[in-house]
C-alpha cells in the first residue's frame, strides 16, 4: 500500500505510532537504533517518543496539505510575518542554503516551526518540547577511551598520494556505487564527508575495522530533484553501515578494513534526473566558501 497522504497531513504530536503506520503502509521503515526516533519519508518526517507516540511531525514542498495553525505551504513570508509577527528567528547551518528557520511557541506543548526559502514557506512543522526521546547506544563518550587526538586539515594533496591518516571530501575508499548511500529526500548521493583511519582503542567493531567514512545528506542544498532513490546502497543492506540522524540531517558511517581503505577511490552512482552534486562537481573552496575552510587549505 502506498502512501497515504491524506491520512499523514492531520498527524501531530501525540498521535501514536500505530496510526503513523497505517498512513506510511508499505513505506514505514522502522527507526533504526542509532536514529533516536528519528524518520524521513519522502516530505515528511517524524520522531517517535520513548512511548511510542509522535514528538515532532516535519512537511517539506511539495507536500500539499491544508493549513496547520493558519500557515500553508507556499505562503508568502510576508504573509507569514502579518499572521506571527513575533516569530522568532532559529540560527542554524541551513541559512547558508537560502533558509530561513521560524519558531512560534502555540503552547507549552506545542511549537510551530516554519522555513521560509525564495520567500515562501517550504516547512512546516510541531514540534512537543517536553517529549522524551530514546537515546542511541554510545551516544556519550567511553570512560575507557582517555587518549584524545587533534584533527588538522592540512594543504589539499592529490588522493593517488593517499594520505595515511585519511581525508576530507573527495571520494571515499572501497565505497563503490552498490554501497554509496542516497538520499531520501532528494534522490541524490551523499557527500563524503571525510574518511579517517583510528587509533587501535578507536576501534569497535575489533581490530579488523581499522577506518571509518562518514557521508552527509545535502538535503539543504537543492529541492527535491527525483523520486528514483532506489539506486546506491540501502539501509540495513550492509552490517558495518550506520544511519545516523542529527539536528534534522542525516548521516551514513561504514567502518572499513585494512583492504578497504587501501582499495580504489569509488565512485557515487549516475542517478537519471538528479544533477550532478556540487560538492562533486566544485572543488571545496567553491562549494564550502573561504569561511568554513581552514586558512591555510582556503589559500590553496
Amino acid at each position: 500500500m502506498p502512501i497515504d497522504n491524506a491520512r499523514l497531513a492531520p498527524m501531530q504530536p501525540g498521535v501514536s505510532v500505530e496510526e503513523l503506520k497505517a498512513a506510511l503502509g508499505t513505506s514505514w521503515q522502522e527507526p533504526g537504533i542509532q536514529a533516536e526516533g528519528r524518520l524521513h519519508i519522502e516530505e515528511f518526517g517524524t520522531r517517535i517518543t520513548a512511548d511510542g507516540r509522535l514528538g515532532e511531525v516535519h512537511f517539506r514542498a511539495p507536500f500539499e496539505l491544508p493549513p496547520i495553525h493558519g500557515v500553508r505551504m507556499g505562503m508568502p513570508a510576508e504573509e507569514l510575518h502579518r499572521l506571527y509577527p513575533v516569530a522568532e528567528r532559529i540560527y542554524d547551518e541551513r541559512e547558508k542554503y537560502g533558509w530561513t528557520m521560524l519558531k512560534m511557541n502555540l503552547s507549552d506543548t506545542l511549537m510551530l516551526g516554519v522555513g521560509i526559502r525564495e520567500g515562501v514557506v517550504r516547512i512546516i512543522s510541531l514540534t512537543d518540547p517536553t517529549a522524551v526521546y530514546p537515546e542511541r547506544p554510545y551516544k556519550y563518550a567511553d570512560p575507557n577511551l582517555t587518549e584524545a587526538y587533534d584533527l588538522a586539515m592540512t594543504d589539499p594533496v592529490d588522493l593517488a598520494r593517499r594520505p595515511e591518516s585519511g581525508w576530507c571530501h573527495g571520494c571515499p575508499p572501497g565505497i563503490d556505487a552498490s554501497r554509496w548511500p542516497v538520499s531520501t529526500t532528494n534522490g541524490m548521493p551523499l557527500r563524503h564527508a571525510f574518511t579517517v583511519k583510528l587509533p587501535p582503542p578507536y576501534r569497535m567493531l575489533g581490530d579488523e575495522y581499522v577506518a571509518i567514512s562518514l557521508f552527509v545528506d545535502e538535503q539543504w542544498e537543492t529541492p527535491p530533484a527525483s523520486k528514483n532513490v532506489g539506486a546506491g546502497g540501502a539501509r540495513g543492506a550492509d552490517p558495518r553501515r550506520f544511519d545516523i540522524e542529527f539536528m534534522d540531517n542525516d548521516y551514513v558511517l561504514f567502518w572499513l578494513t585494512e583492504e578497504e581503505f587501501a582499495a580504489p577511490l569509488g565512485v557515487p552512482p549516475i542517478i537519471e534526473g538528479t544533477p550532478v552534486p556540487g560538492w562533486l562537481s566544485k572543488s571545496p573552496l567553491d562549494y564550502f566558501g573561504e569561511f568554513n575552510l581552514p586558512r591555510t587549505v582556503a589559500e590553496q
